[in-house]
């Protein structure tokens, strides 16, 4: 259908007619009191009737104008001589400025039959408060995908490790480390005379003061950024310093980590009065995982209170200390991988015949942990003479200036070596008596051990027997291969030393 413009305006048109026939005489259509009589007598005075066609294009505009395909505004916009000129050409669309558009079309918009009504108001508190929690959700949803990304790029990573550790990183790491010579023979360190433990000794060095201590040994400044190797005459690596993760999470993240359970463990924690001084020093210690000797008559894992065995679980299964544990096996894997596999197949062994053995962590080939939980974690010159002589992992932790306290004491080796926290190092700690220089006062620091008890290893060599048992029904042939075994096993365990030119 066509619409056309006309320079009129309905309401004004019907209004001018109704006029007229008041003038002239006639009564309104809407009055109901006129004569019909005296209506058809003055028939021929009656005005002519429109134009059939005006009339039809008037019928027409006006249903246009109520079915919505034409606004007056579009009526008012032409000139009227723009409508003689183009009264017969098809009318212009065009858009309107705003001041020419009626305000009341969309009332009459047959499509839209309820018009949008306002928006509600909101307060200025009521947006400020949605504003916040919609920042605290978008910050709580962007906290979570930044975990998330973590643990998938961590995840990658052991894997990567667990595939290629041995044949890439681990013959990088080792060329890469600094190999420390002394003037010292391993051969000839006190061990045990049947190779599997070191000597039991008294401390001698108490009471001397930190001058007194460094004065006339070799201080090693080590800062943890590097690998340090310190050999023996042949290249037997004796000591080993690891240095840190190259993973910006490991100072800022890690470390606070491990401080904080610690702290909290030893603070909630019950422990008598041989955990709390001992002849390691005046520092809570407690051991967990399993051991053999002492009277035992086989391997048996520690026992505990239900309030100490609820912490200790607690710490095991933190991500920051299984992380320290994956550090320092890692690092006995890389640097002593013969002692490695022999820690490895023994305790594989032990746990094998007794399933009910702790596993204190997944990868780690250590039986035991011991938790130092401080707050001052000092020890006085000692050897562990009970621990298998292949190595035991240190690692220091907590706040205190490393240049000034904390360094761990080589006596045997005449040496000090600078010990930064959250640092571990691997050492022969049956054999190489050892110990810390005093931190200053207000300072806190904590250490965890991981290390083999040596009668693990003798309880494994005699058939998963003790060695009363192993010898009460052995023939004269086994007490042989027994006595045979005791006399060789120290030049063995020489054996699985790594060499370093």
């Amino acid at each position: 259908s066509q619409a056309f413009r006309f320079d009129v305006d309905l309401l004004d048109l019907l209004v001018s007619a109704e006029e007229e026939r008041l003038e002239e005489g006639y009564e309104s259509e809407d009055s109901q009191d006129g004569n019909e009589e005296e209506g058809e007598e003055d028939e021929d005075d009656k005005p002519a009737p429109l134009d059939s066609e005006f009339q039809e294009r008037l019928t027409q505009l006006e249903r246009d104008i109520y079915e919505g395909q034409l606004t007056e505004s579009e009526c008012e916009d032409d000139t009227h001589a723009d409508m003689q000129a183009n009264s017969t050409k098809r009318p212009s669309f065009e858009p309107q400025n705003e001041s020419t558009v009626c305000s009341y079309p969309s009332v009459l918009d047959p499509s839209n039959p309820n018009p949008a009504s306002s928006p509600p108001i909101v307060s200025l508190d009521t947006a400020r408060t949605q504003n916040r929690k919609r920042k605290r959700l978008n910050a709580s949803q962007k906290a979570k995908k930044t975990q998330y990304h973590k643990e998938v790029r961590r995840s990658k990573r052991m894997k990567v490790s667990d595939v290629k550790y041995d044949k890439e990183i681990a013959n990088k790491r080792a060329q890469e480390a600094h190999v420390i010579p002394l003037d010292v023979d391993a051969k000839l360190l006190p061990v045990s005379s049947t190779g599997f433990q070191g000597r039991r000794t008294p401390s001698l060095y108490k009471g001397l003061s930190r001058e007194q201590v460094i004065e006339g040994k070799q201080y090693f400044n080590w800062d943890k950024t590097y690998d340090a190797i310190f050999c023996d005459r042949v290249g037997r690596g004796m000591i080993h310093c690891l240095s840190d993760p190259r993973d910006v999470e490991w100072q800022e993240e890690v470390h606070p980590e491990v401080c904080r359970v610690l702290e909290k463990a030893r603070i909630n924690g019950v422990y008598g009065k041989k955990k709390r001084k001992h002849r390691r020093g005046g520092h809570v210690a407690e051991a967990i995982g399993y051991s053999h000797g002492g009277g035992q008559k086989e391997p048996s894992n520690t026992k505990h209170s239900k309030r100490n065995q609820a912490i200790f679980e607690t710490l095991l299964a933190n991500k920051a200390i299984q992380r320290v544990s994956g550090l320092a096996n890692s690092g006995f894997k890389r640097f002593c991988p013969a002692m490695y596999e022999a820690y490895r197949e023994n305790d594989e062994a032990l746990r094998a015949w007794k399933p009910s053995l702790r596993k204190n962590f997944p990868d780690s080939v250590f039986a035991a942990t011991t938790f130092n939980l401080g707050p001052q974690t000092v020890t006085p010159d000692h050897v562990d003479h009970g621990n298998y002589p292949g190595g035991c992992a240190i690692t220091s932790a907590g706040s205190f200036d490393d240049t000034k306290g904390g360094e761990l004491v080589v006596w045997d080796l005449n040496l000090v070596i600078r010990f930064p926290p959250g640092s571990t190092i691997i050492i022969l700690s049956a054999l190489l008596r050892h110990s810390n220089l005093p931190i200053q006062p207000g300072e806190k620091r904590y250490s965890i051990t991981q290390y083999s008890a040596g009668a693990l290893f003798r309880f494994a060599s005699n058939g998963l027997k003790n060695d009363k048992e192993f010898l009460w029904n052995a023939t004269p042939e086994q007490k042989q291969g027994y006595l045979r075994e005791r006399r060789t096993h120290w030049d063995n365990v020489l054996d699985k030393f790594k060499i370093y030119n």
